[in-house]
């Protein structure tokens, strides 16, 4: 008799395993599904073109390579929290960078400033709850020494920028632009 019950318990423990194993299956399969879905709605949303200035030569291009746009809209997240404001409500002509930018979005081909990228896009609301961020337009991001900089084009008003310092954050962004130049050009 004891025999017979714990068999009984062992097949019972043993059927109870393998129909938890599945449904742990079946459910990472179902969030894998879910992550691809939210993958998809996130690239249809970030509908913004890319201006870039790599050692003298422009590059444009309405696509970036997966976690590029992320990558960079992570570096503003910490600017806000961590980063130097050296500017507000400045004028796009009394930066150098923003200003050479322009006129590559006005057509010209000619660049002086080595490391910069431009994300061109539509008015974009923050997030609910989001710290210190306002509604924007066009981000630039370039570097001068060891330092990345930010600059925020207000939604309000093309000709208003913010820019946030980010100190020694010249090389990560200088190395982002190189994979992203290296993805999209296989130089």
């Amino acid at each position: 008799m004891k025999k017979v019950g714990i068999i009984t318990l062992i097949c019972s423990f043993t059927l109870l395993l393998c129909a938890c194993t599945n449904i742990a299956k079946d459910a990472g399969a179902e969030e894998n599904i879910q992550n691809k879905s939210t993958a998809s709605e996130n690239t249809e949303e970030t509908s913004a073109s890319y201006k870039v200035s790599w050692q003298g030569e422009l590059f444009d291009s309405d696509r970036a390579p997966a976690g590029f746009y992320d990558s960079l809209n992570t570096l503003v997240w910490m600017a806000y929290r961590g980063g130097d404001i050296i500017a507000e409500d400045l004028l796009a002509d009394e930066d150098a960078y923003i200003a050479e930018s322009i006129q590559v979005l006005e057509g010209s081909d000619e660049v002086e400033h080595d490391v910069w990228v431009r994300i061109v896009q539509e008015a974009v609301e923050p997030e609910s709850g989001s710290i210190g961020q306002s509604a924007h337009k066009d981000y630039i991001f370039y570097r001068q020494g060891e330092d990345a900089y930010i600059g925020i084009q207000s939604a309000e008003n093309n000709e208003l920028w913010t820019v946030i310092k980010m100190d020694d954050y010249g090389d990560w962004l200088e190395k982002e632009i190189r994979i992203y130049i290296r993805m999209t050009t296989g130089l």
